[in-house]
């Protein structure tokens, strides 16, 4: 066991630390008022409700590299005060609805390099301070409507090479701060703007590139965005449909006028939710 006080963002902390040391549980030496729990790289996998993970002072804690691939319902909840929560590089294949339950003060969740196909609707209701959402590199294909229920303060998500293909709209009806949005490497062929409820956000730094994209119907709310300046891209985004021209280049037009969407903000939003002018 390695109990020390280290400095972390220019603060003193309480640090447990144990990073490859082949452990298969979480450790029962744990001490009570650790601020800092670092357990990356050994051979943990379960989170079992058994384990108490009872640090209400723990503000990090990091399960990082080990081999985890299950977790149970509300394991996290007496963790009050945990704002950054990293469980990338496991084996997790699923994201029950319950598992974050209570842990209200989480700013950044890290669930990259995992094997996750699939996400239950409210799985993240209770992250309401969340505002960095890694899912990078996983085994995702849709995402449905409530998948991000409750991030009412989720600044970023990044969803970077997984297998999405279909988007269902209103997927991001409850992400109003959402501004930047990974999707790069995936199979997505259209993205219609209806992916968010009642228009798209304020500002967007939208990525994706390394998608099939076909520039027809689908984008022309891109094209709006980018002319007007609430919407950027990322500079590799291609038509597969028209020789890898950049969407930037594309010349996409509404046939029938534009249609505004109304904020709370001080502006409104212009797209095409019509079929466009090739």
């Amino acid at each position: 066991m390695l109990v020390q006080v280290s400095s972390f963002e220019g603060q003193h902390r309480e640090r447990y630390s144990r990073p490859n040391q082949q452990l298969q549980h979480i450790p029962s030496d744990i001490p009570y008022n650790s601020e800092l729990i670092e357990l990356n790289g050994n051979e943990i996998e379960e989170i079992k409700s058994g384990n108490s993970l009872d640090f209400p002072n723990c503000i990090r804690l990091s399960l990082s590299a080990n081999r985890i691939h299950s977790i149970s319902v509300a394991v996290f909840s007496k963790m009050v005060q945990l704002e950054n929560l990293e469980l990338s590089y496991n084996r997790l294949s699923s994201i029950h609805y319950r598992v974050f339950q209570g842990v209200r003060s989480l700013i950044k969740l890290d669930l990259s390099h995992n094997q996750i196909h699939h996400i239950q609707n409210d799985s993240f209701s209770d992250l309401d301070s969340l505002k960095t959402l890694r899912l990078d590199y996983n085994l995702l294909t849709i995402l449905q409507v409530n998948a991000f229920h409750g991030l009412s303060n989720l600044f970023e998500i990044n969803l970077r090479r997984n297998r999405i293909s279909r988007i269902v709209p209103s997927t991001f009806n409850h992400v109003p701060s959402l501004t930047r949005l990974n999707l790069a490497s995936n199979y997505i062929s259209s993205l219609y703007w209806t992916i968010f409820d009642g228009g798209p956000p304020k500002s967007l730094d939208l990525s994706l590139a390394g998608n099939p994209l076909i520039c027809n119907t689908s984008l022309c709310w891109i094209k709006a965005g980018l002319d007007e300046g609430w919407l950027d891209i990322d500079a590799g985004t291609q038509c597969i449909d028209r020789g890898s021209t950049l969407l930037q280049e594309v010349n996409l037009k509404c046939r029938q006028g534009i249609k505004v969407f109304q904020r709370p903000w001080p502006r409104s939003a212009k797209i095409c939710p019509w079929p466009c002018s090739p």
